[in-house]
């Protein structure tokens, strides 16, 4: 057994959901040993489906065996005195209760009147929080023993034995099977005379070949470093329309004076449907965990979303109702404004998880950039302690100046809600130079100079359960409707893309440390990587005869309004609500008038890219900006041309547009 068979194998907590148990249960079912779990005063606690067929078979009462009966009393009173391995063992568990020993095994014999058995019995320590435990295997290892007595003897009446037996037997040697019981032969479908001789490939599945192929070479030349006595493999039926999960225990002989491999084979089809089936389980209850998730969080920005709605169209009808002459006029346009940037900053969360966000990478001031985080990051009622080391005044780093924001406003956030109350939180800079590769928890700090912004607070702490959830999406411990999981999460994906690490020390009642590493820039001069996707030589436009504006937006509303900003800068504004449309007006006597094109990137039909290839390939071309509310849209092949090519984000203001389009088209007055 394998510590996570121990880990399965202990009983739900109280409290823990039942469906819990039940596939803890399962997964000790599914296992052929005979295994029970012990407190740490040896009383059972657990018991699989096998221990209760055997004590049944064996005492003809389960009941004296299974849960809440003392192992060592059922011991004592079934064996008294047993010195062969009842008393030993009894010795060995009780060392193993009290912290001594980590594991104690003995084999012991348990013969009938009409058969001989031997087992091995197992005693394995369960680390882990509260009281002691033990796990106890008794495992059936008769055929191995029957296999040592006539390997020792040679001897016909063993063969004989290892005909009966369930487990497979098997001597192999020049790369086939000379030898086999008729358990294995009819194991695959085969009879006695039909299985043995066949080759490896014929029997072992290709997938395992290779593995199989080097276990047995590595046997045979007898290498120091001998591989793995057990272990697990699939072997082809005789019908070849399915294989055979199997355990094979293997070892090194001579078999009439020749070096061969003798092993044992186990079929444990049963114990993988098992297991597979308990993963399948674990896997439904994980995303139906994520489904709810998702729908908390579908619910919170919804409920956000109208609120803000409800915000723009009733501002919306004031402004109408009273006009440009009311004294609220312009407050009311701030209000509206102000609204439309609040709903914009909700996407944020999803658009840099989903990896969809835009990274506009440049220099960044760590110091400039901290500064105006820390002002609007923490609520009333938590004090923020910062502190500068020398070196980190002047710091750079290379990132996204929104990421790099959002990341830190996150940190700080998580800090100040970990209490329930007013706190303290702690903000540290410093440099740091990794010479080696750091190792920790969540990944690997690599080699390099990094800026580390460490947030400190003294609130609850996290346990391990929670650290090992800790970047998971939809993963909170707010109470629901407080919380969506997305936090941390983001921090993890926005740094981890920024070639940075995240590094977190946290214990119950010790409160939580975060650091991320964010690698510095270079100190060499490093042009910045804006948003101009253009080649050649941006800026330049190609000869115009008036000053005008393509729009090209299937959603109506968007069309009329970016027309009538650039209206309102002077510019003459022609507008078509699809690709075809505005191809058509482009191909006509238009396209002279034409001084650049602003075309939304996702509309159906032809996309804003299809467009643009379509315009150039018909001869005309002019500057272009993209417009999307997503910023991973795919952009037309840049090489199709030498004029620039921008990208804008919905939603933006007059201003932003303003400075896009006479980047591309300088104001040509008539």
């Amino acid at each position: 057994m394998d510590s996570s068979t121990h880990a399965i194998a202990v009983s739900p907590a109280p409290g823990q959901p039942s469906a819990n148990g039940s596939l803890a249960q399962s997964a000790l079912d599914g296992l052929s040993a005979n295994v029970c779990v012990l407190d740490e005063h040896g009383t059972i606690v657990a018991v699989n489906a096998a221990w209760r067929h055997f004590a049944a078979d064996n005492d003809g009462d389960a009941a004296r065996c299974s849960e809440s009966s003392n192992y060592f009393a059922v011991s004592d009173q079934r064996a008294p005195g047993n010195t062969d391995g009842a008393a030993p063992f009894a010795r060995g568990l009780r060392a193993v209760l009290a912290g001594t020993l980590q594991q104690f095994e003995v084999e012991y014999p348990c013969h009938s009147p009409t058969t001989q058995r031997w087992f091995r019995a197992r005693a394995t320590s369960i680390h882990g929080p509260g009281p002691a435990r033990a796990v106890v295997a008794h495992e059936d290892v008769t055929a191995q023993r029957l296999l040592d007595q006539m390997l020792r003897e040679s001897d016909i009446r063993y063969r004989m034995l290892l005909a009966s037996m369930g487990d497979g037997v098997f001597v192999a040697e020049e790369y086939r099977f000379v030898f086999s019981s008729v358990g294995l032969a009819d194991m695959l479908g085969y009879t006695l005379e039909e299985f043995t001789g066949l080759s490896f490939d014929a029997v072992i599945d290709p997938a395992f070949l290779p593995l199989w192929t080097q276990r047995y070479e590595a046997r045979i030349r007898g290498d120091a470093h001998d591989p793995p006595h057990q272990y697990q493999l699939r072997m082809r039926h005789k019908d070849g329309r399915e294989t055979v999960a199997v355990e094979v225990r293997a070892r090194r002989f001579e078999f009439e004076g020749r070096v061969a491999v003798l092993g044992v084979v186990r079929d444990i089809s049963e114990r993988a449907r098992s297991e597979a089936t308990l993963r399948d389980l674990e896997m439904q209850v994980r995303d139906a965990k994520k489904m709810e998730a998702m729908a908390r969080f579908a619910s919170a920005v919804a409920h956000d979303f109208n609120n803000l709605l409800t915000i723009i169209r009733g501002t919306a009808e004031l402004l109408a109702a009273g006009g440009p002459e009311a004294p609220s006029f312009t407050e009311d346009l701030c209000t509206v404004t102000d609204a439309v940037d609040r709903a914009a900053a909700l996407t944020t969360p999803l658009l840099t998880f989903g990896r969809h966000q835009h990274a506009d990478v440049r220099r960044l001031s760590v110091a400039e950039h901290l500064g105006s985080v820390i002002a609007r990051a923490l609520p009333g009622g938590v004090t923020l302690d910062v502190h500068w080391a020398a070196d980190a005044a002047d710091a750079e780093v290379l990132g996204d100046r929104a990421h790099f924001a959002e990341s830190v406003q996150h940190l700080l956030r998580n800090a100040a809600e970990s209490r329930p109350r007013s706190g303290h939180v702690q903000l540290a800079c410093r440099r740091e130079v990794v010479t080696e590769p750091l190792a920790h928890r969540f990944g690997v700090i690599p080699l390099g100079e990094f800026v580390v912004i460490e947030v400190t607070d003294d609130g609850v702490g996290m346990t391990d359960d929670v650290l090992d959830r800790l970047f998971e999406p939809f993963f909170t411990t707010k109470p629901q409707g407080q919380g969506q999981g997305f936090g941390l999460a983001v921090v993890h994906g926005v740094v981890r893309r920024a070639f940075g690490s995240v590094r977190v020390a946290s214990a119950p009642g010790q409160g939580t440390t975060i650091a991320i590493y964010w690698p510095c820039a270079p100190h060499e001069a490093i042009a910045e990587r804006t948003r101009d996707t253009a080649v050649g030589a941006p800026g330049t436009t190609p000869p115009a005869a008036a000053d005008t504006i393509m729009v090209v937006d299937d959603e109506d509303g968007v069309r009329r309004a970016v027309g009538r900003m650039l209206e309102r800068e002077g510019r003459r504004v022609l507008l078509a609500a699809s690709g075809a449309e505005a191809l058509a007006l482009i191909n006509s006597d238009h396209a002279r008038r034409i001084q650049a094109l602003v075309t939304d990137v996702r509309m159906p039909e032809m996309t804003g890219s299809e467009l643009v290839e379509a315009m150039v390939k018909s001869g005309v071309d002019m500057p272009v900006l993209f417009i999307s509310g997503q910023l991973n849209a795919p952009l037309p092949d840049h090489r199709l041309s030498q004029l620039p090519r921008r990208f804008l984000r919905k939603p933006f203001t007059l201003a932003e547009l303003t400075a896009e389009i006479t980047t591309l088209a300088p104001h040509r007055p008539d």
